[in-house]
């Protein structure tokens, strides 16, 4: 991409000099003055979580983490390994 490409999209969407802009800043002092302003996130539930009463026992959930993370693992070995047999092929074709 050509240096003034990037040079554009690097400037912001909303220029400094619009006050009442959509992305803003708001001290804190302007944020406590509005209404229902809270810090409280409960909101943020996991819904798939609904029985909590009812989860497997720790042992089990490391147990289920870690099969996940080394099915990630091996997935990103292979993409690795395309990769790597991609670039050796590149470099061995005749020109």
């Amino acid at each position: 991409m050509p240096l003034k490409t990037v040079q554009s999209a690097q400037k912001p969407i909303m220029p400094k000099t619009i006050p009442d802009g959509r992305w803003r800043k708001f001290s804190i002092d302007e944020i406590n003055q509005r209404e229902k302003t809270s810090l409280d996130i409960f909101w943020l539930k996991d819904h798939s979580l609904t029985d909590l009463d009812n989860l497997p026992a720790p042992d089990i959930l490391a147990d289920e983490i870690i099969e996940n993370i080394e099915a990630a693992l091996m997935s990103f070995r292979s993409v690795a390994e395309q990769l790597e047999e991609t670039r050796i092929e590149k470099h061995l074709r005749p020109c």
